[in-house]
């Protein structure tokens, strides 16, 4: 069919898209499937003797498509991010969802531990915490690392020894510290519908309910 200009072309083009899509998009999908190893050929070749252009087109497309779709790449980001970390939680936990130490279910304030406490130089070496979620998935998850909340893992981390607040019994003068939701071992059971504040244990008094 003769046009009367390269416009004309375009605008008959694009309608003709437009009213068979369905049937454009099997046709391709058709073709695809029975050339697969050729296309892969050619875009492998394609890339080689193009390699520069290949690469620039790429990043100023990814560039342009970022700026347009920022606000699903963000909520897709996220929703990868807490898979991932789904994932993780799981593994360590045995299903249960809780920190190792105290209980804790709230899923935001779970991390992951370093039961050998070389956390800081692991991290330095991957990154961010997803890339240290996507790195144990794709070790298959390896010994040495455990599930707690921030202010269990960030506890432990100053003290010397290395061990919890929650778990730490000053014998001279008689104090124990309990978490806010009750004994930590009742708490890994599940049971933490006790409403204790915070007792502390001397000779003279008790404070708490």
């Amino acid at each position: 069919m003769p046009f009367s200009s390269f416009e004309k072309m375009k605008e008959y083009q694009k309608k003709y898209y437009e009213e068979n899509k369905k049937l454009i998009s099997l046709k391709n999908k058709k073709y695809y499937q029975n050339n697969i190893e050729k296309i892969k050929l050619q875009t492998k070749k394609y890339k080689t003797n193009h390699e520069i252009e290949t690469k620039r087109y790429n990043k100023l497309y990814g560039k342009q498509y970022r700026l347009k779709n920022n606000a699903l790449l963000v909520i897709k980001r996220r929703e990868y991010n807490n898979m991932m970390k789904l994932k993780v939680l799981d593994f360590y936990t045995e299903g249960k969802m809780c920190c190792a130490c105290c209980g804790e279910r709230i899923l935001d304030f779970l991390t992951v531990d370093h039961v050998n406490n070389d956390g800081k130089k692991h991290r330095k070496e991957l990154g961010n915490s997803i890339k240290l979620y996507t790195w144990l998935i794709k070790n298959k998850f390896p010994e040495g690392f455990q599930i707690l909340c921030f202010n269990c893992n960030c506890g432990s981390a100053k003290q010397n020894d290395n061990i919890c607040p929650h778990k730490k019994i000053d014998v001279d003068n008689k104090i124990q510290l309990t978490h806010p939701r009750g004994l930590p071992e009742e708490a890994v059971k599940g049971n933490v519908d006790k409403p204790l504040i915070l007792r502390v244990d001397g000779s003279k008094f008790t404070v708490g309910l």
